[in-house]
């Protein structure tokens, strides 16, 4: 007389970790993660009440859907995130990562030149990128970004006799900016 073995009853520690992972970014700051859920489908493992999205440059934070945006990203970085599913019982499954790209770069500031070059000022001048309309443009001289509309700019009390390198970039309406075109130049008095 032997007895039928009994099922044991379920006893979950894992849970199926999401796949088919995809990026988007949406605008230069934000982007949009979606994702697969194999826990719904798997008759091993329990559903996911949530997702866990990490990395690092942003804050850990929770989603409920297959579905979420990632805010505040900075514009010249890529991000390798984890995405997590968790269920009840603190059931948490192996991460599975996306990357998100660096935001695409407008198109740059074409021939950029010196128009003037005495009495302690630098004006240089430069044409619009081709087939697009900035919303103006950025100055750069000694790390620091001066926006102007024109594309021109007359620098002020420049120190004669000493090589600097001023650079302008592209900023576009989809707050895309192009990479920094440099000029070298040597003020004159």
């Amino acid at each position: 007389m032997s007895k039928s073995p009994k099922d044991p009853a379920p006893f979950f520690t894992r849970i199926c970790s999401p796949s088919h992972l995809r990026s988007k970014r949406t605008s230069p700051t934000v982007a949009t993660l979606s994702w697969v859920d194999y826990s719904a489908d798997c008759r091993l493992c329990p559903k996911a009440t949530a997702f866990e999205i990490s990395g690092e440059g942003i804050a850990t934070f929770e989603v409920k859907g297959q579905e979420c945006e990632v805010r505040n990203l900075k514009i010249d970085c890529a991000y390798r995130l984890a995405v997590r599913a968790k269920a009840s019982g603190n059931i948490i499954s192996d991460p599975s990562y996306v990357m998100i790209s660096e935001a695409s770069k407008g198109p740059e500031p074409r021939n950029v030149r010196i128009a003037a070059n005495a009495g302690r000022r630098v004006s240089i001048a430069w044409d619009p990128p081709q087939d697009h309309t900035p919303i103006g443009y950025d100055v750069i001289l000694l790390g620091k970004a001066k926006a102007v509309t024109e594309p021109f700019e007359t620098l002020y009390n420049m120190t004669p006799g000493i090589l600097i390198y001023i650079g302008v970039r592209t900023r576009l309406p989809a707050g895309n900016v192009s990479v920094i075109v440099y000029i070298p130049v040597i003020p004159k008095l």
